[in-house]
């Protein structure tokens, strides 16, 4: 049998996500099983909310692609943000900063002071434009 690969020009809409959401109750944290991953949307919106942690599964070896993807571009879950946050000030530190693009914007800050503002607004357009696979 073999598995149903999606282009990566489609947008994948995951199906019921609001029913399942409301069925599984991630609000109250939780390891969840993802035995569907595909392009991440179910597992996207379970890590929305704190205390949740997902085993994501799929038979289709593209999904791995977009799994790695995922894990790179994930958000900072607000339980790990708490611990930065606290560490910091611990350490007196006068900029905190959470997240891949956080420490790539500060830099960006410090190294082209009046220009920063437009690099940030074409950051994520050329971020694309290196990382979509062909």
């Amino acid at each position: 049998m073999e598995a149903t690969i999606v282009s990566d020009r489609l947008k994948h809409y995951p199906v019921l996500l609001k029913e399942i959401i409301s069925i599984i109750s991630p609000q109250y944290g939780g390891t969840f099983i993802d035995c569907t991953f595909g392009q991440g949307g179910y597992t996207k919106e379970i890590l929305k909310f704190s205390n949740t942690k997902v085993i994501a599964i799929d038979r289709d070896i593209e999904s791995k692609k977009v799994a790695d993807q995922f894990k790179k571009n994930a958000p900072s879950s607000p339980e790990y943000a708490a611990k930065v946050i606290i560490k910091n000030i611990k350490k007196k530190n006068k900029r905190i900063l959470i997240g891949a693009d956080a420490h790539f914007y500060d830099l960006m800050s410090r190294l082209f002071p009046k220009h920063f503002l437009k690099i940030i607004w074409g950051w994520p357009f050329f971020r694309n434009l290196f990382t979509r696979n062909k």
